[in-house]
């Protein structure tokens, strides 16, 4: 009997060390860099790559370059337009543009390794939103004031709002698609807008509750590589359209989401979904791997939370580098996931 007793007892002290050992490598891999590490702001906006292979890091307190060792921080100081960026591109030439809240544009010049202050007095809302079109040609979606088209040829900016068929002035995401046309998100549903097309009824599509959305306020759009139009909502969770039948399928808490409020939505170079929530962490999906068939479809989900150890819940950004790193900006810090783990830059 003794020796039984000791024999659980070795077990007992076993597992107790096994679970220690367990739990200390959930937590070892997450190491955390604070403001004493070079981010000026905690919240990350939004994240592009540069051609050269930095991170910039789009803050309230202006712009982080990080080149893997190091974070180099730019703001009105330095040239920008204003402090808070609220959106980023990096075009097909390699500068970048950046919104700002309030509604100023600021420029990276990538030859001259400079910053312009690209301001446009008749843009006086948050730049939520930026993207460039087959022609080079630069959108803006705003925050109350639709959506700006900016050639740089001419440099004279076209104004489109509810006036002219936008479905809502306030934009939250845009993407110009593989045909040419646009697909601007707002709090009135989707327009599908050809720019091409000078008869505006025909150059106008709107997508809604009327269409099938079950919610017009939304807040992101992706076309995935199969040319799948991915919708996030405010307050519905995810809208899967395609674009030949028009088939609109949704999907929320209740079919494994864990928040229905979609902040952002990016696809890897492996053709994963990942849906940044706003309360609910990040999570992921690969429709290759998921279960469909005609009318429906069941997405298998994997989802990162603060117990996991992403920094905060509510995601901002999300972005791939090109060692297939994934960086994803929080309120209150970036994160970096590597073979399953993250690695938390943030601001203490």
């Amino acid at each position: 009997m003794k020796l039984l007793n000791k024999c659980f007892q070795g077990l007992f002290l076993l597992l107790l060390v096994v679970c220690a050992q367990l739990a200390f490598s959930q937590t070892s891999n997450f190491i955390y860099f604070g403001i004493e590490n070079g981010l000026p702001q905690s919240g990350i906006h939004n994240i592009v790559q540069d051609k050269k292979g930095n991170l910039w890091l789009g803050t309230m307190d202006g712009v982080s370059k990080y080149n893997g060792q190091t974070f180099k921080n730019y703001n009105k100081d330095q040239g920008m337009a204003e402090n808070w960026v609220t959106a980023s591109l990096l075009d097909s030439k390699g500068d970048i543009w950046f919104g700002h809240w309030a509604g100023g544009i600021s420029f990276y010049n990538n030859l001259k390794d400079s910053l312009i202050n690209f301001n446009d007095k008749d843009i006086s809302k948050t730049i939520n939103t930026i993207c460039e079109d087959r022609s080079g040609n630069l959108w803006f979606g705003t925050e109350g004031m639709g959506i700006v088209k900016f050639n740089r040829t001419d440099k004279n900016p076209f104004f489109m709002s509810v006036k002219e068929g936008l479905s809502g002035n306030n934009v939250s995401s845009i993407i110009c698609d593989n045909n040419g046309l646009l697909w601007i998100a707002t709090d009135g549903g989707i327009t599908k807008y050809n720019p091409n097309e000078k008869n505006i009824d025909k150059a106008i599509e709107h997508i809604t509750i009327k269409s099938g959305l079950p919610t017009n306020n939304l807040s992101a759009i992706l076309q995935d590589k199969n040319g799948t139009i991915w919708i996030g909502t405010k307050d519905k969770g995810l809208v899967k359209y395609d674009i030949k039948t028009k088939q609109i399928l949704n999907f929320g808490t209740d079919n494994g989401l864990p928040n229905d409020f979609v902040k952002t939505i990016y696809e890897d170079a492996d053709k994963n979904i990942w849906i940044g929530t706003l309360g609910g962490g990040i999570l992921f999906f690969n429709e290759n791997q998921s279960i469909n068939n005609s009318s429906s479809a069941q997405l298998i989900f994997k989802t990162f939370t603060t117990k996991e150890g992403l920094c905060n819940n509510k995601v901002l950004s999300v972005f791939q580098d090109r060692e297939k790193n994934l960086w994803v900006g929080t309120f209150i810090g970036l994160n970096q996931l590597r073979t399953e783990h993250f690695e938390i830059y943030g601001a203490a």
